[in-house]
């Protein structure tokens, strides 16, 4: 019995189909009409093989190749930075990009953690004795970044008892977020 040769996902890079060269082709004149005199030949270059990339990504049917792809699109959008390593530059020019909102991320796990573990009568009393205008995420980031919370804060932790971890893990935040320095410090790459 003959199978027909299968065709390595790696070569399925190269997609030829009438959709992509549509998108890409609208996508150029789009570029072509914003073209302003600082944008170079070198930039539409990099921003197509980019799109192309990113295309090969999608259609892949094997995560190594979706990944190696995703990554060459990324790399490709970079700086060039000749003073840091490639996994530097990354991480300086993406990463305070995809971190903008890690902060907020953080202290809105809290306060779901907090919802959780507190009875709505309890979680209700806790939450309303910060300012009306302020929403529940935002009312929780008060309580543990400014010091005149720390009071509520202590009652918090008292309710939640000591045999859970998350006065631990707001005892690590209000440590974190009570400085601008250290705030720089832990989440620098949020900037």
């Amino acid at each position: 019995m003959r199978t027909k040769p299968t065709i390595e996902p790696i070569e399925k890079i190269l997609d030829n189909s009438e959709d992509f060269e549509q998108d890409l082709n609208r996508l150029t004149n789009v570029f072509i009409k914003m073209n302003s005199s600082d944008s170079s030949a070198s930039s539409f270059y990099n921003l197509m093989y980019s799109v192309n990339s990113h295309h090969c990504a999608l259609k892949s049917n094997t995560s190594d190749h979706q990944l190696l792809c995703l990554w060459t699109a990324i790399e490709t959008l970079l700086p060039p930075n000749n003073n840091d390593s490639l996994i530097e530059n990354f991480v300086s020019s993406i990463s305070p990009f995809l971190g903008r909102e890690y902060i907020q991320k953080l202290i809105e796990d809290l306060r779901r953690s907090i919802k959780e573990q507190l009875t709505e009568a309890a979680y209700i009393d806790f939450i309303s004795q910060f300012p009306s205008e302020y929403n529940e995420t935002e009312k929780i980031a008060l309580c543990i970044s400014l010091t005149e919370y720390d009071h509520s804060l202590q009652e918090l932790c008292d309710t939640l008892g000591k045999n859970s971890l998350l006065p631990n893990r707001i005892y690590q935040l209000t440590k974190k977020l009570r400085k601008a320095k250290d705030i720089e410090k832990n989440f620098a790459y949020t900037q």
